[in-house]
């Protein structure tokens, strides 16, 4: 999958290890286009908790 100049900027910008994890977590099943499954299977172990911190970094703003 070939990600845009702006969308390549969004996951350069996230630094995944700053991100602050949550321990309660809640299970849900989502459909997800398989290009992006893929891509996030392609970055290596902890996909779903990378999945987890794009969500969060969208949802409260990569600076917190």
């Amino acid at each position: 999958m070939k990600l845009s100049k702006e969308q390549q900027e969004l996951v350069e910008s996230i630094r995944f290890s700053e991100l602050p994890l949550k321990k309660n977590k809640t299970e849900v099943h989502i459909r997800l286009d398989t290009d992006v499954l893929e891509w996030f299977k392609s970055q290596g172990q902890g996909y779903q908790t990378k999945i987890n911190a794009v969500l969060r970094a969208y949802a409260f703003g990569v600076n917190g």
